[in-house]
């Protein structure tokens, strides 16, 4: 099957409260000491919840730099379902939105 195309993902996106998503430090902030310990895993809350994980089955190159980008085969974890169109999630260090239906849900 062929990807969906940019108009497919576009106009059902519902960005409400993403300006609110910071992925990375603004100038105006103050820094950490230590350069590395921004980029220590935060322990998530409730770690016993069974915590989404997908498999990239296409690859998507991020637009903007709250996006994520993918490629097949690519593992994404700890998924948060935004809305129908768009999921956030960690992939090789990185995090952000991606499209939902680039992935396809790993059973655990």
């Amino acid at each position: 099957s062929h990807p969906p195309t940019a108009e497919d993902i576009y106009e059902e996106i519902d960005r409400t409260g993403m300006d609110q998503l910071q992925l990375t430090p603004s100038a105006d902030q103050p820094q950490e000491e230590e350069e590395e310990d921004y980029y220590q895993t935060i322990p998530h809350e409730g770690t016993e919840e069974r915590r989404l994980v997908a498999q990239a089955i296409f690859d998507y190159a991020r637009e903007t730099e709250d996006e994520l980008t993918i490629d097949p085969g690519d593992i994404v974890t700890d998924i948060e379902m935004i809305d129908s169109g768009w999921w956030f999630g960690w992939c090789n260090g990185m995090c952000g939105i991606f499209p939902a239906n680039y992935v396809e849900l790993i059973d655990q």
